[in-house]
Order: structure tokens, then C-alpha cells, then sequence
């Protein structure tokens, strides 16, 4: 009797050690595969300067347009015609200035110069021609425009140009006369009260994205 029960009893460890060794078996052993990948990437650098000859230039600043020296205009003590900081311009009133765009970017960028004019007082006379570097200086006064009526000048610059490049526009500005008594009458206005004029430029430089 008690061999049987020794007997059973071994039985049911053995049993026991079988289903545990089968649960540890199964928890070890396992069909297994693992595939690791990876990639890293720099964001393209976009980096650009406004600059009017040594000057960099930010949004909303004031620069040096209508500086004038000629003498049938009244001329402070540095021969220019400002008077207690205002700029006088007249009839014969011209002047041009030139603006850099330094790109040193990793993508293709489009850049475009507009403006507008804004007139108090009375209609002042002024226009403007805006050559990129490639064009020559204006000839006739048939070539200056309303500045607001001027579309914006653009350039492309692509890849192959991103390492250093310059895009140069110069600005030339010239009151052009209709007639005399439309001069006049603004100068004697001027004599009454203020009559002014004020020219904005907005250069804008963006990335060129391809719809593919």
C-alpha cells in the first residue's frame, strides 16, 4: 500500500517537473529577429543680408534715398541738401543708391524688390528705374516708373549659385517735370505747408519649392 502511494506520488512529481521544465522550455526558447535602421538628416541652412554698402539693413529702417548735394538747392553744413534733418528735393532732384542681397543658403531662393510712394501735400514728381546688375543705367525719362507701379523685380537663384552669391539691384530716382506750372504750384504749396514724399522698398527672399 504505501509502495503504491510512494509510487503515485513519485509519478506526480515527475509530472510536475515535466509541465515546469515544458513552461521554462517555453519561456527561454523562441523564434526571434530583429532589423535596426536608421538615418539622420541637417536642415538646409537659409541665411540672408540686406545690405546698402557696408551697412546691413533690418526691417523697418530708415536709409539714405533722397540724399542730394546740388547746389540750386539749399545745402546744410555737410553740402547735402538736408536742413535740420530733412531731405529738400526740387525740380532737377535725382539720385540713385544700390542694395546687396548676400546669400550663403542651402536651398534655391527667389528674391523680389518692390515698392511705393507715398505722397502728402501734393503729387510729387518722382519715379524710379530698378536695374539688377546686368542692366544698364536709364537713359530717358521714359524709363523711370511710378514706384508703386513697378512689378516686382525678380531673381532666381538656384543651387549651384548658394555657396556665396550677391544679387545687386541699384535704384535710381529723378523728379520727372510734366511742366512748369505743376512745379510751381507744388513749391508754393511746400511754402503753405509741408509737402512731402516717401519712398518704401520691401526686398523679399523665399524658398523656391517644387511641385512635383
Amino acid at each position: 500500500m504505501k509502495k503504491n502511494l510512494f509510487f503515485k506520488l513519485g509519478l506526480f512529481c515527475a509530472a510536475l517537473v515535466l509541465v515546469a521544465t515544458c513552461f521554462i522550455t517555453s519561456a527561454w526558447a523562441k523564434y526571434t529577429k530583429n532589423v535596426t535602421v536608421s538615418d539622420t538628416a541637417k536642415v538646409a541652412k537659409f541665411n540672408v543680408e540686406f545690405k546698402k554698402g557696408d551697412d546691413q539693413l533690418t526691417d523697418g529702417e530708415t536709409i539714405d534715398i533722397f540724399t542730394t548735394t546740388f547746389a540750386n538747392i539749399k545745402q546744410g553744413t555737410d553740402g547735402s541738401n538736408t536742413i535740420n534733418k530733412e531731405k529738400l528735393i526740387a525740380p532737377g532732384s535725382h539720385g540713385q543708391f544700390t542694395i546687396d542681397v548676400n546669400i550663403t543658403s542651402e536651398v534655391s531662393v527667389a528674391i523680389a524688390l518692390s515698392g511705393k510712394l507715398t505722397c502728402t501735400g501734393g503729387d510729387v514728381p518722382i519715379k524710379f528705374f530698378i536695374a539688377t546688375a546686368n542692366q544698364a543705367a536709364p537713359t530717358k525719362d521714359s524709363d523711370y516708373k511710378v514706384l508703386g507701379e513697378i512689378a516686382a523685380v525678380d531673381l532666381d537663384v538656384n543651387d549651384t549659385d548658394l555657396d556665396n552669391y550677391t544679387a545687386t539691384y541699384t535704384i535710381y530716382w529723378k523728379w520727372i517735370s510734366t511742366d512748369d506750372t505743376t512745379d510751381t504750384n507744388l513749391g508754393e504749396a511746400a511754402a503753405n505747408g509741408t509737402v512731402s514724399v516717401k519712398a518704401e522698398l520691401t526686398l523679399k527672399v523665399e524658398q523656391i519649392i517644387e511641385q512635383n
